[in-house]
């Protein structure tokens, strides 16, 4: 259902132009599978530590906060898609990081990079859903991927409004 404080804190300032996002799934030998999810969140004193990587991250190095699924760890070394969590990791943590190239043809401004988190620290107000609720949005409402959507149809829309002002000769310095 979400909060208020959620809504100011996450929603506000994106459709105030304030804040972007990186939505993360894939893994390295995991593909986007959430059963396969081996980034790890660790419960600790006020918050979580995150660690493991993710690929293919679009907006790598713009995006202010990075939506990373991660599985809880609970010590027993049995990980489980039920314990998925969703958590938000600001770009400036410390243990976070960016690496690799990017530079694939028609792809270039997505500058979806490698991201590695070592024991990134995360207070509990950047969970982004209640455990538990990932696997089972997942499973029953894949529409929830709420930062994909927009970006799909921000870049189609603009690529639409390219070539409308293209062909009409809109587009200054082309003929």
């Amino acid at each position: 259902a979400g909060t208020d404080d959620q809504r100011e804190r996450w929603v506000y300032p994106v459709l105030r132009g304030e804040i972007m996002w990186c939505q993360l799934f894939s893994e390295p030998e995991a593909g986007s599978d959430a059963a396969a999810v081996r980034t790890s969140a660790k419960k600790v004193d006020g918050g979580w530590l995150i660690n493991g990587k993710k690929i293919w991250a679009s907006l790598s190095g713009a995006a202010d906060y990075y939506g990373v699924l991660c599985t809880e760890d609970k010590g027993d070394h049995h990980p489980d898609a039920r314990d998925t969590l969703y958590i938000s990791v600001p770009a400036t943590s410390e243990g976070f990081s960016i690496s690799g190239d990017w530079d694939p043809l028609g792809m270039r401004g997505t500058v979806s990079r490698n991201l590695s988190f070592k024991d990134v620290f995360v207070s509990d107000a950047e969970q982004l859903m209640p455990r538990g609720i990932y696997f089972k949005g997942a499973q029953t409402w894949p529409a929830m991927f709420f930062t994909l959507s927009p970006t799909y149809l921000g870049l189609a829309n603009a690529a639409y409004d390219f070539t409308v002002k293209y062909l009409r000769g809109e587009v200054d310095g082309e003929p």
